[in-house]
């Protein structure tokens, strides 16, 4: 008995080995990813979940200290990462720091744009016009010059995947600014227009739409009371907040090849509240 029992157990063993050393267990085995925002929340688990999944990272955003702690929490998972300082509004920045992830990894066949800022539920009237240039400059053409300034590459290597971030304000109202919801119509907006001009390149452009997601940025909005009861909580059919690993396994399954055929469209994350 014991002989059969550790013959079985050594041939799982050995077959369980074979198994990642064939990368199998992987969807996207040392395929190169650019998250932008990176360095927490959204960002930070969409990097954690493509990492997962065998990606290598470049981690881009405004402060390195951020970028370098998500870096240090993916060594945790053997995952493999660089961070990169960089202002997405800004043309010469991003156009450094695409060169930047070219010097050290070669290619580029991933990119979340997931850098965005939200500038509360502020109606015409709150909202002073500075802070709306600020919210498109980030949310809408930061999204445009990091596609723009990748795009040459993965067109290049005849194959890629563009995954933007816009949210349930770009498919309703709902509290949200002008200014977010506006960017996020137009996040969409990029999203389809990239799809329908390269879709015959190889390339795939996906919009994904978020709900309210447990964050700092929504623990601010709704503050202590987070239960059913809270006005924002309550309309959700499903009577909770998301999670974001919940967000993160969504960009991981639509970077990957099993998402082929889905490309142009708002994939909604948000427990049934835009039905």
């Amino acid at each position: 008995m014991w002989i059969s029992k550790f013959i079985f157990t050594y041939s799982f063993a050995y077959g369980w080995k074979k198994f990642h050393e064939r990368g199998d267990f992987t969807k996207l085995k040392d395929r190169i990813a650019i998250v932008t925002g990176g360095g927490s929340g959204i960002g930070q688990s969409i990097a954690m979940e493509l990492a997962k999944e065998g990606a290598k990272l470049a981690l881009v955003g405004r402060t390195l200290g951020k970028l370098e702690t998500t870096v240090e929490k993916l060594k945790e998972i053997n995952g493999e990462a660089i961070a990169v300082s960089a202002d997405v509004s800004d043309s010469a920045q991003v156009q450094k720091m695409v060169q930047e992830v070219i010097n050290h990894y070669g290619r580029i066949d991933i990119l979340c744009n997931t850098a965005g800022i939200f500038d509360g539920p502020n109606d015409y009237l709150e909202t002073e016009e500075e802070v709306f240039e600020s919210v498109m400059n980030i949310n809408v053409t930061g999204t445009f010059l990091v596609s723009k300034y990748v795009l040459p590459h993965m067109l290049k290597q005849g194959k890629g995947v563009v995954i933007n971030t816009s949210s349930v304000a770009g498919i309703r109202s709902c509290y949200a600014s002008p200014a977010y919801t506006a960017s996020k119509h137009a996040v969409i907006g990029l999203t389809g227009d990239m799809a329908v001009k390269y879709a015959t390149k190889g390339i795939r452009s996906v919009a994904v739409c978020p709900g309210f997601i447990e964050t700092e940025m929504i623990s601010d909005l709704l503050g202590d009371k987070i239960d059913e009861n809270n006005p924002v909580i309550a309309p959700i059919p499903m009577k909770r907040l998301g999670r974001v690993e919940e967000i993160g396994k969504v960009f991981a399954f639509l970077a990957s090849d099993d998402a082929s055929y889905i490309s142009g469209v708002p994939i909604i994350v948000d427990g049934a509240l835009t039905v």
